[in-house]
């Protein structure tokens, strides 16, 4: 179980994005090996969730973060709850109406 590091291009990422304020930056992403995530598992960490639509909409704007809902798969999978015992080791505390805010957003993807 493990993560390879890449570094890509902003014209790599401009192709399949609209992200138009990225030209010029390095960007990183992490890719999950053969075996990074157990089979059967599909449950997203509410603290993840939380943390990574905070990166977006920093980075990226509301916009951004709509983005990344309408090219994200998996949204019928659970949800864990854990905001009050965080899982996620980079979990961060966000006050209530950017969870709540978060909480709506999500609500529009589940099915």
């Amino acid at each position: 179980m493990g993560y390879r590091k890449l570094v890509v291009g902003p014209v790599s990422v401009l192709r399949n994005l609209r992200m138009p304020n990225i030209k010029d930056r390095k960007i990183i992403t992490y890719v999950g090996t053969e075996n990074a995530v157990a089979e059967g598992s599909g449950v997203i960490l509410q603290t993840y969730l939380d943390y990574v639509i905070h990166g977006y909409l920093y980075h990226f704007g509301e916009s951004g973060v709509l983005d990344f809902m309408e090219s994200t798969d998996g949204w019928e999978n659970e949800i864990h709850n854990d905001r009050n015992r965080p899982l996620y080791p980079r979990a961060k505390e966000f006050d209530s109406s950017f969870l709540d805010w978060v909480d709506a957003i999500v609500s529009r993807y589940r099915p």
